[in-house]
C-alpha cells in the first residue's frame, strides 16, 4: 500500500516534470539493471526466508545467523563481478539498448547500484525469514521517501534521465545501510553459541533449495523487463515509457496481494517444521481466495477506470497506455495464482516445480510479445503479458495438486474469480450506458463485496477477524520482546501460535 501510495506519485510527479522519451530511457536503463540484478544472490533470498523460519522455530538461533551471513556473502560477491562486468561492458550494452553511445555513463550509474538492490532484496528474505515484515516496510519507506525526493529536485535542477537513476542509487544505498546497519541486527542479533565454523550440510540444503529459486527468478524478472526494452527497440523510448507505467501499476496491485504469498513461505515452513502439518492444506486454499479478493480490488478500479488514473500523469498516457492498463489488470489475476501456487511449493520443499512452472509460464509469455510486441506495440506486450498470467496460474494450481498431499478446493478458486467476473461484467455495463466511470468502480466494487459473501469467498467473520488481528499488530501494548534477552525477536506465544490449526 505505501508503495501505490508513494510509487504512484512518483511516476506522476516524474511524467510531469519529464518527456516520455526521458522517462522510457531511464525505464529501460533501470529494466537492464533489473534483470542482470536476477543474477545476484543465487536467490538465498528465498532460502533465507524458508531456513531462517524453520531454525527460529526450532530455537536453533545460531543456525538462523549462520544463513544470514551466507547469504549476505553470495549477494554481495555475485553482485559486485555483475557490476563490473557491466561497468567493463558499458559501451555495448548502450549500443544493444537504443544504439545510442550517449546512454553507456547512464548505463554505468544503472551498474553500480547492482549491489545495493541485490542487498535490498536478499534484507526482505531474511527479514520475512525472522517474521519482521514490519522491516520490509522500513526500508521500503526509506528507498521511496529518498528516491521521490532526490529525483524530483534533481528533475528540477535540469538532470533529465540522470535525476531519474541517482533518485534510484540514492534510495537504494540508504535504505540497504540502514537496513544491514540496523534492521538486520535486530532480526538475527549474534548469539553466544555460534561457533566461527560453518556446518557444510546447512550450506548445501541453503544453496540446493535456492539454486532452483535463482533460475525461476531469472525467468520472472525477464518476462517483465524484456518487454521494456523490446519496445524501446521496435517502438522507441516514449512506449517503453507508456508500458512501463501500466507495468508498474500491475507490479503494485501484485505485490499489494503477494504480501500474502511472502507470509505464506516462512509460516508454512516454521508449521511443517514444528510438525504442525494439518493446517498446511487450510492455509494455502485460504492463500488463494484472500490473494484473489485482495488483488480484485484495484484491479476492477484500473480496469473500469484506466484513463482517469493516467491522466493524472498526462493525456498522452492516457490516450497510449489505457487499453494496456485493462489488460495488464486481468492479466495480474493469473500472475497473484502463480505467485502463490510457487511460494507454496517452496515453503513445502518442491523448488524445482516453482521453477519448471515459472519457467514455462516466462517462456509462453516471452514468446508471445517478440510477435505481438512488432504488431501492436504497447498493447501487444500487455497481451503477451495476459498469455504468461493465464498459462502460470493453470501449471501453478495444476502441478501443486497434482501428485502431492495438497488439493486446490475448487470453491476456492472458483468462487472468487467469479465474484470478480461479475462484478467487473457490472462496471462495464454501467460504462456501455454513458455513466460516469467513478459511478462504474463504485457499484463494481459493491457488487464484489456483496457477491463474496453470498459465494462464501468472504465471510463476515473473516472480516471481522482480520480487523481485530489488525488492531493487535499496532497495538503498542504487545509484548514484542522480552528485555535483556540476546535472543532473536520474538511475539509472546499467542493461541493461533500454540495451536496452528486456530491461524
Amino acid at each position: 500500500m505505501l508503495a501505490a501510495a508513494i510509487g504512484g506519485v512518483y511516476w506522476i510527479v516524474v511524467a510531469k516534470l519529464a518527456p516520455p522519451g526521458t522517462v522510457g530511457q531511464a525505464n529501460i536503463i533501470v529494466a537492464l539493471a533489473a534483470v542482470l540484478m536476477t543474477f545476484a544472490g543465487l536467490g538465498f533470498n528465498i532460502g533465507a526466508s524458508k531456513f531462517i523460519a524453520e531454525h527460529n522455530s526450532r530455537r536453533e538461533f545460531a543456525e538462523s545467523r549462520r544463513v544470514y551471513s551466507k547469504t549476505l556473502e553470495v549477494t554481495i560477491a555475485s553482485s559486485v563481478v555483475l557490476m563490473i562486468g557491466l561497468v567493463v561492458a558499458a559501451s555495448y550494452a548502450a549500443k544493444i539498448t537504443l544504439g545510442n553511445s550517449s546512454l553507456a555513463f547512464l548505463v554505468v550509474i544503472g551498474a553500480l547500484t547492482l549491489p545495493f538492490q541485490a542487498i535490498f532484496k536478499t534484507l526482505y528474505g531474511v527479514y520475512q525469514g525472522a517474521h519482521r515484515m514490519a522491516y520490509c516496510l522500513i526500508i521500503d519507506a526509506i528507498f521511496l521517501t529518498l528516491r521521490l525526493t532526490l529525483s524530483v529536485a534533481l528533475l528540477l535542477a535540469g538532470y533529465g534521465t540522470l535525476g531519474i537513476l541517482l533518485g534510484f542509487a540514492a534510495g537504494y544505498l540508504a535504505s540497504t545501510l540502514f537496513g544491514m546497519g540496523y534492521l538486520a541486527r535486530r532480526a538475527i542479533p549474534r548469539v553466544r553459541e555460534l561457533s566461527s565454523s560453518v556446518s557444510t550440510d546447512s550450506f548445501r540444503r541453503l544453496f540446493d533449495f535456492s539454486m532452483p529459486n535463482y533460475v525461476a527468478g531469472i525467468f520472472l524478472i525477464a518476462s517483465i523487463q524484456i518487454p521494456v526494452i523490446l519496445l524501446g527497440v521496435y517502438r522507441g523510448s516514449a512506449s517503453a515509457a507508456f508500458f512501463n507505467i501500466a507495468v508498474l501499476t500491475k507490479s503494485i496491485v501484485v505485490a499489494i496481494s503477494g504480501s500474502i504469498g511472502l507470509a505464506l513461505l516462512p509460516t508454512v515452513a516454521a508449521n511443517i517444521s514444528r510438525g504442525s502439518e494439518e493446517s498446511v492444506s487450510s492455509l494455502y486454499n485460504l492463500s488463494i481466495r484472500s490473494s484473489i479478493l485482495l488483488a480484485s480490488v484495484p484491479s476492477l478500479v484500473f480496469f473500469l477506470a484506466p484513463g482517469v488514473a493516467l491522466t493524472l500523469i498526462s493525456s498522452e498516457y492516457a490516450t497510449n497506455a489505457s487499453s494496456a492498463l485493462q489488460i495488464l489488470m486481468v492479466s495480474a489475476i493469473g500472475t497473484v495464482i502463480l505467485g502463490t501456487c510457487t511460494q507454496m511449493m517452496n515453503s513445502i520443499g518442491r523448488p524445482l516445480t516453482a521453477l519448471y512452472v515459472t519457467a514455462a509460464s516466462s517462456l509462453v509469455g516471452l514468446a508471445a510479445s517478440v510477435v505481438t510486441i512488432p504488431l501492436w506495440g504497447v498493447e501487444g506486450a500487455a497481451a503477451a503479458s495476459l498469455v504468461s498470467g493465464v498459462a502460470g496460474a493453470i501449471l501453478g494450481v495444476t502441478f501443486l495438486s497434482w501428485g502431492g498431499r495438497l488439493k486446490t478446493e475448487v470453491a476456492a478458486l472458483a468462487m472468487p474469480l467469479i465474484a470478480v467476473t461479475l462484478a467487473a461484467s457490472v462496471g462495464e455495463l454501467v460504462i456501455v450506458r454513458g455513466l460516469s466511470p467513478y459511478l462504474a468502480v463504485g457499484v463494481s466494487l459493491l457488487v464484489l463485496l456483496t457477491l463474496s459473501l453470498i459465494l462464501k469467498a468472504l465471510t463476515v467473520t473473516e472480516i471481522g477477524s482480520m480487523v481485530k488481528l489488525a488492531i493487535q499488530t499496532v497495538n503498542p501494548i504487545m509484548p514484542w520482546r522480552r528485555r535483556g534477552s540476546d535472543l532473536p525477536l520474538r511475539p509472546v506465544a499467542s493461541e493461533e501460535e500454540q495451536n496452528p490449526t486456530v491461524s
